[in-house]
């Protein structure tokens, strides 16, 4: 791993933390690089509010900054919308129950040898944006992950994405429990908008792509039944100009203390709680509760503070997949059981 790809990691490792980018633009000022002028200011620019006309115009200038560099390298450092080193989402909080306990569903680790073998294999030019996304994170299930489409009529539903991955030169790895692997380009002639990329969908029949050529390449684009009707022009809905666009519109529909669980931070959940948050507090959809989440999501230390702040427990707390899954949390909620 080169020195500049060390430093990429450890941004894209603590994306909301501004130390690993001012470190690196230290070593890139010791080396004459104008880069580390550019991560300065991007550090500058998303310390303040992230929206109104003050916010775009530090949005324009950046990327006027940003022109003289390399884009690939300039979108995996940078934020949303600029880049696609989000510091809100993490592609490391979702995960899938085997047998053994969670495990990630973060993609193989790939390199850009990995991504001209893709390029060649299906005879597709990625756009630069979306190869600094799978540089950084190779697919994934975001949180949060939902955004809101526009073609569900009267009611708002949300649709959840998972981010598909590309496979490294030596195939799927032994074990791999990641995300879907690309495996094709749709490049149908009745499709007006040229070969597009399959970057994801939404665990149904919806699919997410990004264009590849001509005025759409980098837009993504959204369809809610591409297995049925991928003929369908005015189903093809574009839900960002580019990736990094279309990261800024992820939201969840969690209550913020479900959303400290699922991400894992136990800091922020007691900080909540000590502001008065409801220890008992439901989501309106699914009636979890936040023990529930963190029961099923297995973190251990959360379910241990809120049982001792108040969190009401009942036996059917047994019927969920992290209590049978996780020999720990079944022990913590038998415990807590026995002393009702």
């Amino acid at each position: 791993m080169s020195d500049d790809e060390a430093f990429i990691r450890a941004i894209v490792e603590a994306p909301g933390d501004d130390a690993p980018r001012l470190v690196y633009a230290d070593w890139l000022d010791e080396r004459g690089s104008p880069r580390g002028a550019y991560l300065r200011r991007e550090v500058e620019v998303f310390r303040g509010p992230r929206e109104g006309p003050g916010f775009h115009a530090a949005v324009n200038a950046l990327l006027e900054l940003a022109s003289d560099l390399h884009s690939i390298w300039v979108d995996r450092v940078s934020r949303p919308p600029v880049g696609i080193c989000s510091d809100v989402i993490r592609y490391d909080s979702q995960h899938l129950i085997a047998s053994d306990g969670p495990q990630s569903s973060i993609g193989p680790p790939i390199t850009m040898d990995d991504i001209r073998a893709f390029e060649a294999r299906l005879r597709v030019r990625v756009p630069d944006q979306y190869k600094a996304f799978v540089l950084n994170h190779n697919g994934g299930d975001p949180y949060p992950g939902e955004f809101w489409h526009p073609d569900h009529g009267p009611v708002d539903i949300p649709c959840t994405i998972e981010f598909a991955g590309i496979a490294p030169r030596n195939g799927e790895p032994s074990g791999y429990r990641g995300p879907t692997l690309i495996a094709h380009v749709y490049n149908e002639p009745d499709v007006p908008f040229g070969p597009m990329i399959p970057i994801g969908g939404d665990g149904s029949d919806g699919c997410l792509f990004i264009g590849t050529a001509g005025e759409q390449e980098g837009v993504v684009f959204f369809h809610n039944d591409f297995t049925h009707e991928n003929w369908d022009v005015e189903r093809y809905v574009v839900l960002g100009r580019t990736l990094g666009d279309f990261l800024t519109r992820l939201i969840t529909t969690d209550p913020i203390g479900a959303q400290h669980i699922v991400r894992g931070d136990l800091a922020a959940l007691r900080q909540w709680l000590d502001d008065g948050g409801d220890v008992n507090a439901m989501h309106p959809e699914n009636e979890f509760t936040l023990l529930m989440y963190a029961i099923d999501w297995h973190r251990v230390d959360m379910i241990r503070e809120l049982v001792a702040r108040g969190a009401t427990v009942h036996r059917r707390l047994r019927q969920l997949g992290g209590y049978s899954g996780n020999r720990e949390v079944a022990t913590l909620i038998d415990a807590a059981l026995r002393k009702l």
